[in-house]
């Protein structure tokens, strides 16, 4: 049964054969955790590219003239202009924004929520529809030693970086069909707005399992929490795990994330219309709702003929910041 990778990789890895442990079949490259995070920040710039072109290339010939941005933002502003009275004040600006954003977390929700199901049955290694404990704790020793790099029962900063070993197909080695499921895999996960903390990278064990915050996990505390974990899913309390248990735990912790992003991001739009309402008015105006799609469509022409195509040169990495704003001015 095959096992669950990081989901960045497997979305960079996908159309290659690779076993869930991060090992390919046919390994040929060893990259490091930060590398590979290096080349997914890319992948997703890339993936908000094609985003933008999808978005605004209105006469599909496979890039976006300024015209057809200007076109996109016209339609966005008055459709965000609810009264129709030719200006949009915050709270017009918000509810648009929640719409978006709503919806591309219900889309996020529903894909993270199957996998965990995914990984239930690649945990479940008898195939009998129950996680036992063993079962749940060999998951969480592949955890463990996979991060205490230098076996010493302890992690933390002084374990060197772990690396996986990839063997992912070139464009060129694919098929159509496969490039274009690539493409879109690309695409879905640039637009993905929910992060979960996630124990393939260091950050994220030490926030789950480093409970006294000492920087340091040692092998005693991670067993214990495992342990704590596995009884608080345990529902019914029959002493083993059912699919929906498992995943159920995980919604939880999910919806606790949504909710908290979710109200983050609304104040972060506040702060973005204030900073779009150049003359601090409490009111946008068309023209200033278009002085800030200049700025993004000039980020995206890279080489400043008045056209976006996959053939500008990539621009600079967004900020986070920077991410939530182009999310919020073009679609994404």
């Amino acid at each position: 049964m095959t096992r669950v990778i990081p989901f960045a990789v497997l979305a960079f890895c996908a159309s290659t054969a690779i076993a869930g442990d991060g090992t390919a079949e046919k390994a040929t490259t060893k990259t490091s955790v930060s590398a590979a995070e290096a080349r997914m920040a890319q992948w997703k710039q890339e993936g908000r590219r094609m985003n933008f072109i999808a978005d605004h290339d209105h006469d599909g010939d496979g890039r976006v003239s300024s015209i057809e941005f200007e076109q996109s933002r016209r339609d966005r502003f008055d459709l965000t202009d609810t009264n129709s009275d030719g200006i949009v004040d915050e709270q017009e600006y918000v509810y648009e924004w929640e719409d978006r954003l709503d919806a591309q977390l219900e889309v996020d929700r529903s894909g993270r929520a199957k996998q965990t199901y995914v990984r239930f049955a690649a945990m479940d290694k008898d195939d009998d529809e129950f996680m036992s404990w063993n079962e749940y704790a060999a998951s969480g020793d592949r955890i463990f030693t996979g991060w205490d790099t230098n076996k010493d029962n302890v992690i933390n900063s002084a374990d060197p970086e772990r690396s996986y070993n990839w063997s992912p197909k070139p464009d060129s080695e694919l098929t159509a069909e496969e490039r274009e499921q690539r493409r879109e895999r690309q695409m879905s996960y640039a637009r993905s707005m929910l992060v979960m903390p996630t124990t393939h990278n260091l950050a994220g064990v030490m926030a789950r399992y480093d409970l006294n915050q000492d920087g340091r996990v040692e092998r005693d505390e991670f067993d214990g929490k495992r342990r704590a974990d596995y009884d608080l899913t345990d529902f019914n309390g029959d002493g083993t795990l059912e699919p929906d248990e498992y995943a159920g735990e995980f919604e939880d912790r999910m919806d606790a994330v949504i909710d908290t992003f979710r109200a983050e991001s609304v104040q972060q739009s506040r702060r973005r219309f204030g900073k779009l309402d150049d003359d601090s008015d409490g009111q946008m105006t068309f023209a200033e709702y278009r002085a800030s799609g200049n700025r993004i469509f000039a980020r995206y022409d890279g080489s400043q003929d008045g056209y976006v195509s996959l053939d500008d040169p990539m621009p600079p990495r967004f900020e986070a910041a920077d991410e939530q704003q182009l999310a919020a001015n073009t679609g994404d």
